[in-house]
């Protein structure tokens, strides 16, 4: 079922990037494009890749990867914290990486309501 989202990313609490009625596809999973990337998410992951890369979070295990594409280069990225709730159709992500100094936070916001 498609629909149409608000998306902010922010790093611990600036806003970063912010996308107004991004087109969502619905189902058991969310499937959306931003900047030339798909995203999926899950109850258990979020899946963020292109041509050139593809990260894997996994909200249940706590860890991820991160995969380079071109040179088949697979990285282990520690999972510090990672956590996905859904609310009322809306979709909250939030986590830290060893990699990043910074806790990523997603809200995607339904405007179909």
């Amino acid at each position: 079922m498609a629909n149409f989202h608000n998306i902010k990313i922010y790093n611990n609490d600036k806003l970063i990037k912010e996308y107004k009625n991004v087109k969502t596809i619905t189902n058991e999973n969310t499937y959306f494009y931003i900047d030339n990337i798909k995203t999926i998410i899950s109850k258990e992951k979020l899946i963020r890749e292109n041509k050139e890369f593809k990260f894997e979070l996994d909200f249940s295990k706590k860890n991820a990867t991160y995969l380079l594409k071109k040179q088949n280069i697979l990285y282990d990225i520690k999972v510090i914290e990672a956590e996905i709730i859904y609310k009322d159709n809306d979709i909250k992500i939030s986590y830290l990486i060893e990699s990043n100094d910074e806790k990523i936070k997603i809200y995607i916001k339904n405007n179909n309501k």
